[in-house]
């Protein structure tokens, strides 16, 4: 291109950027003269950047906060040291030698009335360029976010830091990935990189999984540093390292900053290009307004275009919904394979036994080869059920659902041959084919694709019934639809010119975009990033002379001190109770005395019952966490004195309860329940199998001799201490087994903290009179998550179902375990099947927080932490449990006391006064309706007899046939919603434990668990790691399952209450004022029990070691992982179906026996009013309901 042409192009390009587009370019224009090199640091507001800048710089300058701190772009140049200040109304102000730094710091965080700040310091690395400390990108400041912005179109180098504990955070993702998208030279700072912990991640992995992020992110970086202004020492600090390039660069500037130059155009010139396609959105949304005028939607132009769309579009629908669902389907059928590896081996397996040469056994061999044959079939047709059901019958389904039913004019043909979609998988789809005499390879192949070519085919075909079904139900709508398209084009005619000159308008946009295109190609550049590494690694002057600011008097603390707070929410004003305690005193006086009607005495021992359990009602409340998360301590401060101990053992806590005092029971007493015989035969049992030894009973225990050097694993250690101490105690006091005693509260606290005792001891009940326990408030304090009494039982899950409220602690210092996590998936899930959430999570030890930033930053980790385990809105709130209770106590007041007594205070009125409310508000319904019969009974018997006699005839006639009726519905459709939900969590947790087992494996056999001196050492070594990656695989099914279970026992309880209110409803039809009363039944399933949940024998694989070199360098390890996944995922699996068959069976039962005593319940009540209203037929009962209407009147509760 010649000269003239480029500039004709440049004169060109100019005219179409803006007034700020043009200014900017200029900018770009005056740096080219000037050839300074420009640097900005920003990232997260509390990422430690104006730290690295400060010691950069060699001092506290710009100031430190952990909100943001810099309102404006602060830059840091070479000069005389002073500083140069612009105001708003453009007045500079300038200081040399004595300078105002305290607020000069205060004006960098003034975006409002300071828009210009200028650092200069004779600090030679700067002669060739200048470095910007820019606002926070995640501040919610605008103005802070406008600064940051804006310095990067025409800054040369981005140096961005990131948090340690933060980097993979999407606020820092997005906004890299940004800056890589316009091609801006990044420099990548991970700060605070002291908080690295070797013991839980290799720095390596660390990493090596922090580049493979920003690489899957695609982000492009020039260099990557760790460093810690902390912890100057720690080995990963690089930031020497990164001091020396990034001084080197600023140094080296000069050579940079035309090759920058150029870069910074093309993000110009394509920014402008995004402009001008804003610009064109613009003028059509100025055409829409004129076509508004007119009398036409503003968005004729695309509307017109859509009709036309949508009309050609709905000629195809049948076409296109059949293409869709077929292209669909097909891809399904493509990529599924209901014969993976697992499924043919279970085929080949089978087939191998129709081999004539297949034989087992010599004796009896016939008998034995059929029973294989037979176990093989099985196992076959159980796995290939489940694929079928999760990998075609499922999706297929689900293929109909995005059709919207309500236009159908078949809807419920069309339900039904959606819910059709099903194929038989029975031993006439392996036996009806001729197999061969003998079965190679090859053949197991052909025959598993002719099988699955077979189903796939059966289900395609009741696809496809369905879909033509589908479409036939559609065709009305379709016509209707294509009629109110073709009027509403036919009223743009109108309109013509003006759609038609809209389109030019989007022509003439396209050319300008596309000159801007093509101006930016001749400022691309490949070579730039290379020559900034080039120069990073160059030489500059070293100063030996101290920094310029080294006598200066700065100031040392931070500016400010906020950060991110989770809001709590308002509490509200609590609904007037219906009825005062002084109201109900005299309702009770009332129906505890006088005379009283005959008829109505099923509905006053009903009442008194309820007004009875509204004075003695309790709130049970539990304490979840992990040992060490501070539960005792929290349950103290609660209590308001030292009642439990406050340093129970991690492996044998206990269950203790405190309750207010009653008559059996005094103030400061404790009951005592000790195991029994079976419940600690079952830990000794599960203890010594995760030891691999087999001790079953409590005579076999005392004979045992423990090797306890052979036992290298903590957690092993941990199960050998216990056994150890168990068969100690059990010397001493095996006597108390399966008894109660009652102590003093003192005498109770040996029974929780003292292992000794405590491994004997099941639940402690503590009886104790304070102003918590007074408003009949129970605090339970649960076995630790991880605890073996908590492993091995499902109290944690029935303690969650039977509470009234959950509170979940943990401590400040300890992050979640494996363990707490899986825990907290668990106990979200349990949590949606409650009708309010219960649970409140607590960051005790809050006091620890060395500062309010610290504190917010491990609030907010906690938060996110929750929210990623399933809590969908957490209440998260940070106490103090030990100054809560010293101020409860008159030792101390504190604001850490202050915010326990908040805490308490929202909690109180949020949970307990809520939950009195609503029993308040069930008894005076209670009342109204028993008022209601009061007075429904006095009509009654004031009508003529025959009258009477008639409603009572024909009151016995409904009552025979509403009860014939109810006896006719079934509970079918609740055993199937209930079925269904278990099978969709069942085939769920199927797949996943394949991702627990893999994920588990290197966590438990590993280089630093399989070792030793000598080749058995290692084989041990080995086969104790895959009995720990065996056992916690077992301990997440085991608590999946039980989760699951009270998820269903919640969703049973929950359809069995509609189910009466369905029944209600439907007798009120023809008994008016009938009531039936809540049959509320505690229930469970029972209890599922197996030896082991994953049959995998650590010791067959022994074999496997042959040495360490084989085992992790040649691998050995690669190999063992792939046998010891599949085959435990394949066990499990087995024992998953197993569970699913067994739970179905007793859900079936139970639903059987409800259906059974709901229909009992329903008939007694009919049966009760039928009576009601024989007695009504007395002058006397007149006279007594009479008198009792008289009180209610008197009593005016209405």
């Amino acid at each position: 291109m010649s000269s003239n042409e480029g500039n004709t192009t440049l004169l060109e390009t100019k005219s179409l950027l803006n007034e700020q587009e043009l200014k900017r370019f200029q900018i770009i224009e005056q740096k080219k003269e000037q050839s300074f090199f420009e640097i900005a640091f920003c990232g997260h507001f509390s990422a430690g950047k104006s730290t690295i800048m400060n010691t950069l710089l060699g001092a506290e300058v710009l100031p430190t906060s952990p909100i943001p701190t810099s309102a404006n772009i602060v830059s840091i140049q070479q000069g005389e040291l002073g500083v140069s200040v612009t105001s708003s109304d453009q007045k500079i102000k300038k200081w040399t030698g004595d300078i105002p730094w305290e607020q000069i710091r205060k004006w960098g965080m003034d975006g409002h009335n300071i828009t210009d700040m200028r650092i200069y310091a004779p600090l030679p690395f700067l002669s060739n360029s200048v470095v910007y400390d820019t606002p926070g990108i995640d501040s919610t400041d605008p103005t802070h976010q406008k600064m940051t912005v804006e310095a990067l179109y025409t800054t040369d180098l981005i140096v961005y830091v990131m948090e340690y504990n933060h980097v993979q955070s999407e606020t820092n993702l997005y906004f890299l990935k940004q800056l890589s998208e316009e091609h801006k030279p990044l420099m990548l700072v991970i700060n605070q990189v002291d908080k690295h912990n070797d013991q839980e991640l290799s720095f390596a992995q660390f990493d090596s999984s922090v580049r493979e992020t920003f690489k899957n992110w695609k982000i492009e970086f020039l260099d990557l540093y760790y460093t810690s202004m902390k912890v100057k020492n720690d080995p990963n600090n690089q930031f020497f390292e990164f001091e020396q390039a990034m001084k080197a660069i600023l140094f080296h500037g000069d050579s940079l900053a035309k090759i920058s130059n150029d870069r910074m155009v093309q993000s110009l010139l394509l920014n402008a290009k995004s402009r001008i396609e804003q610009d064109l959105e613009e003028e059509i949304t100025e055409k829409g307004e004129e076509f508004e005028r007119l009398g036409f939607p503003k968005d004729a132009f695309e509307r017109k275009a859509q009709l036309l769309q949508q009309l050609e579009a709905l000629q195809l629908e049948s076409t296109e919904l059949q293409s869709m669902l077929e292209a669909e389907w097909k891809k399904l059928f493509q990529q599924v394979t209901v014969f993976p590896y697992s499924t043919t081996d279970l085929a080949r397996q089978w087939l191998e036994s129709k081999d004539q040469s297949f034989k087992v056994g010599l004796l009896f061999a016939k008998k034995k080869t059929e029973e294989e044959q037979e176990r093989r079939l099985q196992a076959l047709l159980d796995e290939l059920k489940d694929k079928v059901k999760s990998m075609l019958i499922f999706h297929l389904k689900r293929s109909f659902e995005r059709v919207e039913k309500s236009d159908l004019t078949n809807r419920q043909e069309v339900e039904a041959a959606i819910e059709k979609i099903d194929v038989e998988i029975d031993r006439t789809l392996f036996e009806s084919v001729a197999i061969p005499k003998h079965i190679n390879r090859d053949y197991v192949f052909t025959f598993t694709k002719e099988r699955e070519a077979d189903i796939k085919k059966r289900l395609q075909q009741k696809a496809q019934s369905a879909l033509l079904l589908l479409i036939e139900g559609l065709q009305n709508s379709w016509s209707l639809k294509k009629e109110q398209i073709e009027e509403e084009l036919n009223s743009f005619a109108q309109i013509q010119a003006e759609l038609k000159s809209m389109e030019q308008l989007k022509h003439e946009f396209a050319s300008k975009a596309q000159i801007l295109v093509d101006e930016s190609k001749r400022y691309h550049q490949t070579h730039f990033e290379k020559d900034l590494k080039a120069a990073s690694n160059k030489p500059f002057p070293e100063t030996l002379d101290a920094s310029p600011f080294i006598e200066l008097a700065l100031p040392e603390e931070s500016v400010i001190d906020t950060s991110w707070e989770w809001q709590t929410e308002k509490m509200q004003e609590r609904e007037k109770e219906k009825l005062s305690e002084t109201l109900l005193a005299e309702v009770e006086d009332w129906l505890l005395t006088g005379e009283h009607s005959y008829s109505l005495k099923n509905e006053r021992e009903s009442l008194l019952s309820r007004i009875k359990r509204h004075k003695n009602e309790t709130f049970r409340i539990s304490l979840f966490g992990a040992f060490s998360a501070g539960k005792s301590s929290f349950a103290n401060a609660l209590l308001g004195d030292y009642v439990l101990p406050v340093s129970p053992h991690p492996t044998t806590a206990t269950i203790n309860t405190i309750k207010r005092s009653n008559v059996e029971h005094g103030h400061n007493t404790a009951v005592l329940h000790f195991k029994s015989r079976e419940s600690v035969e079952a830990e000794i049992q599960y203890v010594s199998k995760q030891l691999g030894e087999e001790i079953l009973s409590l005579p076999e225990l005392s004979k045992w001799r423990a090797n306890v050097a052979q036992y290298t694993r903590s957690s092993q250690k941990t199960f050998v201490e216990y056994l150890l101490t168990l068969k100690n105690s059990l010397k001493q006091y095996e006597a108390v087994l399966d008894t109660s005693t009652s102590v003093v509260k003192e005498e109770a606290a040996a029974y929780i903290a003292d292992e000794s005792k405590a491994c004997l001891v099941h639940a402690v009940d503590i009886y104790y009179d304070c102003p918590l326990t007074e408003k009949g408030i129970e605090l339970i304090d649960t076995p630790g998550v991880n605890s073996i009494h908590g492993r091995h039982t499902n109290v944690a899950f029935t303690q969650l179902k039977n509470s009234d409220a959950v509170f979940y602690l943990t401590y400040y210092n300890h992050a979640f375990s494996k363990a707490d996590q899986w825990f907290l998936q668990q106990v979200a899930k349990v949590n949606e099947g409650f009708s309010e959430d219960k649970i409140y999570f607590v960051l005790n030890a809050a006091d620890l927080a060395s500062s309010e930033r610290e504190l917010n930053g491990v609030k907010k980790h906690v938060y996110d932490e929750l929210k990623r385990n399933g809590m969908m809105e957490p209440r998260l709130y940070h106490l103090s449990s030990k100054r809560g209770l010293s101020d409860k106590r008159g030792e101390s007041e504190t604001s850490e006391g202050q915010s326990f007594a908040q805490f308490e205070q929202q909690f109180y009125q949020e949970t307990i006064e809520e939950l009195k409310a609503l029993n308040n508000r069930h008894l005076y319904e209670e009342l109204v309706k028993y008022q209601q019969k009061v007075t429904e009974s006095i009509a009654f018997m004031n009508s003529e007899i025959d009258i009477r006699q008639q409603k009572l005839a024909q009151l016995k006639t409904d009552t025979k046939q509403l009860v014939s009726f109810i006896e006719a519905q079934s509970m079918d459709s609740l055993q199937t919603e209930v079925t269904q939900e278990l099978q969709e969590l069942m085939v769920y947790l199927r797949e996943r434990m394949t991702f627990i087992l893999s994920d588990g494996y290197t966590e438990s056999i590993n280089i630093t668990s399989v070792n030793g001196k000598t080749k058995k050492e290692q084989q041990t070594k080995l086969v104790e790691s895959i009995r720990e990656w065996k056992s916690e695989a077992e301990w997440f099914l085991q608590k999946e399952l039980e989760a699951t279970i009270v998820r269903l026992e919640l969703a049973v309880s929950r359809s069995y209450l509609r189910w009466q209110k369905e029944m209600e409803k439907e007798i009120q039809k023809r008994v008016q004022y009938f009531n039936l009363p809540t049959d509320k039944r505690e229930f469970h399933f029972e209890p599922i029990s197996l030896d082991s949940l994953i049959e995998v024998d650590p010791n067959e694989y022994k074999q496997e070691f042959k040495s360490l070199k084989h085992f992790f360098e040649e691998g050995g390890t690669r190999q063992l992982k792939e046998v010891l996944v599949d085959t435990g995922a394949q066990k499990a699996r087995e024992t998953i179906r197993n569970i699913e068959g067994q739970v179905i069976e007793n859900m079936a039962l139970l639903i059987n026996t409800l259906h059974e005593q709901g229909i009992q319940h329903i008939s007694q009540t009919m049966q009760q009013e039928v009576e009601r209203f024989e007695s009504l037929f007395s002058k006397e009962e007149q006279v007594r309901l009479e008198k009792e209407m008289s009180r209610l009147l008197e009593l005016n509760f209405v």
